[in-house]
């Protein structure tokens, strides 16, 4: 069965998007899933260097993880796979942090808090302000730096036991 692209293909509103990019995007998120991507964006060359190892083995050892699953590699990227994550023992291995915040100074701490680089963050409305998810190795420094930002009333840390993606 053929696509009807909808409208003529020229832009279409203010996203810069045509019609059919426009559909097209749609239906690839309507089949994707959500997923956290560790990515390495340097040259290989550059990784090798920063390693201490030659390209040529750097390049080798990529194409045996790359063969086992761990990673995925591309032009310009190299991304550890949920089975490279796995293999360190990386998976589950996330705390959320909910913060209650002074209401005068909710956009002051959840910019710090961004800038400051901690993890995943989230502004949201309701007993919380914000909501970050942080890795467990830095869950103690996170915490003790967010306790003292102005404006911070709380902080409560959870241990995410397991989740899933629907």
């Amino acid at each position: 069965m053929g696509v009807v692209w909808l409208g003529s293909g020229g832009n279409d509103g203010d996203n810069g998007l045509t019609a059919r990019q426009l559909y097209l995007l749609k239906r690839l998120y309507d089949i994707s899933r959500r997923v956290v991507v560790y990515t390495v964006e340097k040259p290989q060359e550059e990784l090798a260097e920063e390693i201490g190892v030659t390209r040529q083995a750097l390049s080798s050892q990529l194409k045996v993880l790359r063969s086992k699953g761990k990673v995925r590699t591309g032009r310009g990227f190299l991304d550890i796979t949920a089975d490279g994550l796995k293999a360190l023992g990386r998976v589950g291995g996330e705390t959320m942090v909910f913060v209650r915040v002074s209401p005068a100074k909710r956009k002051q701490v959840y910019d710090r808090i961004v800038e400051k680089g901690v993890g995943q963050v989230f502004r949201v409305a309701g007993d919380v302000s914000v909501i970050m998810v942080v890795d467990h190795e830095n869950l103690d420094t996170t915490l003790q730096w967010v306790s003292g930002v102005e404006g911070v009333l709380d902080v409560e840390a959870h241990l995410i036991l397991e989740s899933s993606t629907v």
